[in-house]
């Protein structure tokens, strides 16, 4: 991923997708152009990611400040201009802000997130409503996770397809024969489903907010060791316009 990088103290980093890069016709600012020269495109001006199940957010590896500083583990998701399944993965100034907001009011109403706390928008090559800009995505979830063993997982990896075994069953029919003691639809209902409807509830009831509660956005904590997910879901995304 590009990071426009400078010496000068007032200026910051900007993240842009790689993906920028590689499609054509499309409405791009002028600065663009200026991160494919040699001297932008050196070491020192690279940020090395992973991909994540989201098309246009991406986990820095080993992240650091200018000073060689280690940060705490945190992800960016970019302007993406292009379309992906239905939709054009814009992100404009107007939808920094609004992340940023909804990020901050759901944390003051105790609902557990992966705080989006920062973010960066320049203007549109046009006049008119736009521009490009991303988010910092915190990866430490709020509230902290204290137990050391508790891990968090994507909600669709219960009945996504693992690709190292495509033909085996999917994680939740495991988990629950596992719980042999529990009824498969109570299991479902108990650690997954009313832990999601609580939170969606009460975002809904005191903010107005609607969660996007999707598979992709939700995150379960849980232990590994005793094959137990509950309580406590993380959400990484919510509603936007």
């Amino acid at each position: 991923m590009e990071n426009a990088e400078h010496d000068n103290e007032k200026t910051v980093s900007f993240a842009v997708h790689p993906v920028a890069f590689m499609v054509e016709g499309v409405d791009k600012p002028p600065w663009l152009h200026l991160l494919t020269t040699a001297q932008a495109r050196s070491e020192s001006q690279l940020m090395r990611v992973a991909p994540s199940a989201s098309s246009r957010t991406l986990i820095i590896l080993d992240p650091r400040s200018t000073n060689s500083e280690q940060l705490p583990p945190f992800a960016v998701k970019c302007h993406c201009p292009v379309r992906i399944s239905r939709y054009y993965r814009h992100f404009e100034s107007h939808t920094v802000r609004h992340a940023v907001m909804m990020s901050a009011e759901l944390e003051r109403i105790n609902i557990p997130i992966l705080p989006e706390t920062l973010g960066i928008a320049l203007p549109n090559t046009k006049d008119r409503q736009g521009g490009w800009g991303f988010v910092v995505r915190e990866m430490t979830p709020r509230p902290a996770i204290l137990d050391r063993k508790t891990k968090l997982m994507p909600c669709f990896s219960l009945y996504g397809r693992d690709i190292h075994d495509l033909e085996g069953e999917p994680l939740l029919v495991k988990l629950i024969r596992h719980q042999s003691k529990k009824n498969a639809i109570n299991y479902v209902l108990d650690y997954i489903m009313v832990p999601i409807i609580r939170n969606f509830c009460k975002a809904f009831l005191q903010l107005g907010i609607l969660l996007e509660a999707h598979g992709q956005n939700t995150l379960l904590a849980g232990i590994h060791e005793e094959v137990y997910y509950q309580q406590t879901v993380y959400y990484i995304h919510v509603y936007q316009h």
